[in-house]
């Protein structure tokens, strides 16, 4: 049996605008009654907003150079995690955050995008099963020691 996850909205109909609710529909009556001098539009402005969060990742790599990444292990790629790791990277673009992918899948049983084409696409490193050595690498291009060698 399907749930229907979000109920229906009704529309009611006031002076060729559709309104979600006759508590709208009052409010707008008192503001036009009281403030006849004022210009009132319906719902025509889009205004983004931000919650506040903390990305707390799996792995902190600081290198001999003084440099640092991030490794996020991911077994399954929630929608949620996708939304989260591209507000992380909005938020802080200098950010170097790499993902390993336990298997490449898909996004969902009807996607035919992967794990790594979300990633490349996202603009993430990524790497399935293993991580690469040269994520080590400092600016000279050495490789330093690790728990991964």
């Amino acid at each position: 049996m399907k749930r229907r996850r979000h109920k229906k909205r009704t529309s009611l109909m006031y002076k060729n605008t559709e309104y979600h609710s006759e508590l709208e529909i009052l409010i707008l009556k008192q503001i036009e009654k009281t403030q006849r001098k004022t210009k009132i539009s319906y719902e025509t402005e889009r205004l983004p907003y931000t919650l506040r969060r903390y990305y707390v990742p799996d792995f902190v790599c600081r290198r001999a150079d003084g440099t640092t990444f991030y490794i996020e292990v991911k077994g399954y790629l929630r929608p949620s995690d996708r939304t989260k790791l591209l507000a992380v990277k909005e938020a802080f673009p200098e950010i170097d955050l790499k993902l390993v992918f336990a298997k490449d899948n898909k996004l969902n049983s009807k996607s035919k995008t992967r794990y790594t084409e979300w990633a490349m696409k996202s603009g993430f490193d990524y790497a399935v099963g293993n991580v690469p050595k040269g994520w080590f690498k400092n600016k000279n291009g050495n490789t330093i020691p690790s728990v991964f060698d």
